[in-house]
């Protein structure tokens, strides 16, 4: 759309006509560069199945640290899982750039929309207690707030819906506060006019999943409800204790404070301290350890062996990662289906994969694993950068592991594909104008003038068109999004697309002598 858009602006000169040939061959540019691996470190090797996890944590000892500095990333901490337990860890780089200071084991991270993934434990600790039932209408359960009134039944927001993003309700976030203030009471931060998406349904329940903070902010207020707990008292004492996360919590303390790493932003600067004025959706602090302790007992609780079992029964813990409903949009790229709070994804080999990643305004972290084989893996690190060094990663685990690529790193080998494909496409498309506008120039049928009434509305969209290209670059920081996905790419196309608004302003500003719209023959030149 981008290049289609370009073109058309140029008008009827030769780069129109160059454009198919010149796509096709940057088509073919990124396909050489997915093939030879323009990553740091060259292409990916392959490693054995059979390899030992020293042989594996080797590799990644070489290889994060180049990461790091290709992607420009902080700080990141991975942890490896095997035969359902925690089997090693190591950390790299900065937990703070400014004083600097080491990631270590013991630095607590903001694990983000992973704290949905151990809300769903909680909640599923009351349905193994009686006190819940799935289909159960979550309003059923609430002591003095009630579901604001809205076109759908009250009663079909379910608690298994609120799971699994099915409740119909509004996706959004939640404001930051600076730590030490209080945030409001909860029903308020749900209802309506208030600081955040509403608690109310926006479309039929069941009828599709649409993830939503909202409804975990709903959950959060259930397990108040019906825990008879603050939820950072229920959690603690229902869920994180009784499963070794002790550094983890859903509360900024003092020892959080502490530890806790700084995080930046994908323009690399650091993120102001904040906390989340609802918990249950992105608002908890964990290490290393304690995510890898909680990949681990979902692991070992499948099997009916502690710690896993010592929260849920093995049945209840089969039925958080049993698919219940299928993604979409860019998600379902990643994993094709969402169980209880978990991402569920089959491979093409059949084995089944369950993993949740967390974003924060200055965060990006991931956990994957395959319950059956009993192995998985996390990567948390402290910068919005950190998502393809993720992708990165999870492909190196697979090839280990000897499965089939999870979804979200072939995901990302296309966005590199597509990325560098696009990247040369602007590049040899900008040079092949610039080359023809020059060449015109020096014969002397492109001139200096640009007061010139020749197709001078064509002329003012070019330069419009590049004005506004100037904007977008100069007041992006990084272009926001698209630097979360490419963070090196998006700074190369940034100044790509820099040169084709030159190249506007270039045919703007040296229109043809030739100025007649009918005489396209002769504009050409």
């Amino acid at each position: 759309m981008t290049r289609s858009l370009l073109f058309s602006l140029i008008g009827k000169t030769t780069t129109l006509r160059a454009a198919g040939p010149l796509c096709a061959l940057s088509l073919i540019g990124g396909l050489l560069a997915l093939i030879l691996g323009l990553r740091p470190g060259g292409p990916r090797r392959p490693a054995s199945p059979q390899a030992p996890i020293e042989a594996f944590s080797d590799r990644l000892n070489d290889r994060v640290p180049a990461l790091l500095a290709h992607y420009d990333v902080p700080g990141a901490a991975v942890s490896l899982i095997q035969d359902g337990t925690q089997a090693w860890t190591g950390t790299y780089g900065l937990a703070d750039r400014d004083p600097r200071r080491a990631v270590t084991p013991e630095t607590i991270f903001r694990v983000g929309s992973i704290s949905k993934s151990v809300t769903a434990w909680g909640v599923m600790r009351l349905v193994a207690q009686g006190k819940l039932r799935l289909h159960d209408p979550v309003e059923m359960h609430l002591d003095e707030w009630a579901l604001p009134a809205s076109p759908f039944a009250a009663d079909q927001v379910t608690i298994r819906r609120l799971l699994t993003h099915t409740a119909g309700l509004p996706s959004g976030f939640y404001p930051q506060l600076p730590p030490g203030e209080s945030p409001p009471p909860l029903v308020e931060v749900l209802s309506p006019r208030t600081m955040g998406p509403t608690a109310r349904p926006q479309q039929t329940p069941g009828s599709s999943f649409r993830y939503s903070n909202a409804g975990f902010a709903l959950l959060e207020l259930l397990l108040e409800d019906v825990g008879g707990q603050a939820f950072e008292a229920y959690m603690r004492d229902s869920v994180l204790a009784p499963l070794g996360m002790t550094d983890a919590s859903f509360r900024r303390t003092e020892a959080v404070q502490s530890r806790v790493a700084t995080g930046h932003l994908v323009d690399g600067r650091p993120s102001s301290p904040f906390v989340d004025a609802v918990k249950a959706p992105g608002g908890l602090y964990a290490s290393i350890g304690d995510v890898a302790r909680f990949v681990a007992a979902g692991i070992s609780g499948m099997q009916g062996e502690p710690p896993g079992s010592t929260v849920l029964p093995r049945e209840t813990v089969r039925r958080l990662y049993a698919p219940t409903v299928a993604t979409r949009g860019l998600v379902g790229l990643a994993a094709g289906a969402y169980g209880l709070g978990h991402f569920v994804e089959t491979l093409p080999d059949g084995q089944r994969a369950i993993s949740h990643g967390g974003q924060h305004t200055g965060w990006i972290v991931h956990f994957h694993f395959l319950p059956e084989a009993g192995t998985g893996i996390v990567v948390l690190t402290n910068s919005e950068r950190g998502m393809p060094l993720i992708a990165d990663i999870l492909g190196a685990w697979t090839d280990w592991q000897g499965v089939p690529g999870v979804g979200l790193h072939r995901a990302f080998t296309w966005v590199k594909f597509a990325g560098w494909g696009l990247l040369l496409c602007l590049w040899l498309g900008a040079a092949w104008g610039a080359w023809r506008i020059g060449g015109a120039w020096l014969r002397g049928t492109r001139t200096l003038a640009p007061f010139s009434g020749r197709r001078r509305w064509a002329r003012a969209l070019w330069v419009l068109v590049a004005g506004l290209l100037a904007v977008g670059l100069w007041s992006g920081r990084d272009w926001e999004v698209l630097g979360v996905f490419m963070p090196v790419l998006s700074r190369r196309l940034g100044i790509a697309l820099g040169a084709w608004g030159a190249l506007l302003l270039l045919a703007a500003l040296l229109p043809s002598r030739y100025g007649t719209p009918g005489n396209s023959a002769r504009e050409s030149g």
